[in-house]
């Protein structure tokens, strides 16, 4: 979810919060040949994001890490990089919830098709953005691409669907996919959350003291054991508000 939110660098040493401006909006003027311009400063809005350090951590004592034919520290790692994943998804998402300024109903009821899909992009063009991304599970991009599927100018994105499967990230309706296994745990289907449609860059910030996870050893010699913890320290905040969508289950 890192991809498609506005990136601001984090200093060491800037303390919990970070602060940033964002251009929220301009809106066209006319000019009459001959007389003098007024200028106007642009709209800006403040946004503050509060970094948060998540992760996970376990332990291995050094019976098993001396005789054990796997390296432990790479492969918890990996593990312990899927929750870091999985944190950085939700506290993005948690934001984009904060920034909608929309929300569709889902036409069939429970399921997510093309035409919701399309009723979200009109729904963020009509606050005069024109959103590039869409963020669902891979349940929903699934049922979307083959329900109802009678529009022919698709075939070439199903094609490519059924080929590579959700792993590859697909586009279609102008919008790329981003199919993320954890949004079923992040949303569960009480909340009823599809989909979000929204715009890279503009729709969420995402601040980190690091790029990625830094996964660390240090050993407690009176338990005779190495504890591995894995960690990022970063935060989220919505962006421009009104330049995201949801997508729901119909009441």
């Amino acid at each position: 979810m890192r991809e498609v939110c506005m990136r601001v660098p984090v200093p060491k040493g800037s303390g919990k919060t970070v602060t940033t401006q964002i251009i929220t909006g301009a809106g066209f003027r006319e000019w009459t040949e001959g007389s003098a311009l007024a200028a106007a400063e642009p709209t800006l809005a403040s946004k503050t994001l509060t970094l948060k350090s998540f992760g996970d951590v376990c332990t291995v004592t050094d019976l098993l890490a001396n005789t054990s034919a796997i390296n432990f520290v790479e492969n918890i790692g990996q593990v312990h990089g899927d929750a870091v994943r999985s944190g950085i998804f939700q506290y993005v998402t948690t934001q984009l919830s904060a920034g909608a300024g929309g929300t569709i109903s889902a036409a069939s009821g429970s399921t997510l098709q093309f035409g919701d899909v399309v009723n979200g992009i009109k729904k963020v063009a009509s606050y005069g953005f024109q959103p590039d991304y869409i963020v669902t599970s891979p349940s929903n991009a699934w049922t979307a691409f083959t329900t109802t599927y009678a529009v022919t100018q698709f075939t070439g994105a199903l094609a490519d669907l059924l080929r590579a499967g959700v792993g590859k990230r697909p586009n279609a309706l102008g919008l790329d996919w981003y199919v993320d296994p954890y949004w079923d745990t992040v949303f569960p289907a009480a909340q009823k959350k599809l989909a979000y449609v929204g715009c890279k860059g503009r729709s969420s910030i995402w601040g980190a003291l690091q790029d990625d996870p830094l996964v660390e050893v240090y050993r407690v010699p009176t338990e005779l054991q190495n504890y591995i913890i894995t960690h990022i320290e970063g935060g989220a905040v919505y962006g421009i508000a009104n330049s995201i969508c949801s997508i729901t289950h119909a009441s």
